[in-house]
């Protein structure tokens, strides 16, 4: 048992393995198991893991991770003015990214139809928004076609809105 645990995976208590039966019934298989498994620790004791490219999905949504959870602590240190700031700056580097841009040449009074956002542009910023920092922004604040400045304070708003919920 203690190098099942110390190699990154653990034990289901009989409930929560349970919640999982009904996904596990439907991939139609004879023998099915559920582990939790932690995968930093996985991956540090066995480092065979890490560089297989099975993984390479697992390992980009650890980097993403804690990519935004330092951009997160970064912005909590900055003054209320700065983290505007912050936000607004990000914000134009992933607009930039997207619309292939640079991003110091968007004008944060620009809307995002005059830079040429699309509805799938739309998706790809609200998908780098939610892994840059973790929230949620409604393809409708995007498709309200506000500037971009009202943008980045909707996403600094949801920022501190989730920082409030999780205190």
């Amino acid at each position: 048992m203690q190098f099942f645990e110390n190699a990154g995976f653990r034990l289901l208590q009989a409930e929560e393995a349970l919640s999982h039966l009904p996904d596990l019934i439907d991939r139609d298989r004879d023998t099915v198991a559920a582990l939790a498994i932690d995968w930093e620790t996985c991956f540090a004791n066995h480092g065979a893991l890490e560089r297989n490219p099975k993984f390479a999905l697992i390992r980009r949504e650890k980097n993403v991770r804690n990519s935004s959870a330092q951009k997160l602590a970064h912005l909590q240190a900055l003054t209320p003015e700065a983290r505007y700031e912050f936000v607004l700056e990000n914000v134009k580097t992933i607009l930039g990214s997207v619309l292939k841009m640079e991003p110091d040449s968007i004008d944060p009074g620009a809307r995002p139809n005059e830079l040429g956002v699309d509805s799938l542009a739309g998706v790809e910023i609200q998908t780098a928004i939610k892994t840059e920092f973790n929230v949620e922004i409604s393809l409708l604040v995007l498709s309200r076609n506000e500037p971009i400045r009202e943008i980045a304070k909707n996403v600094l708003r949801q920022i501190s809105l989730n920082a409030m919920a999780s205190a």
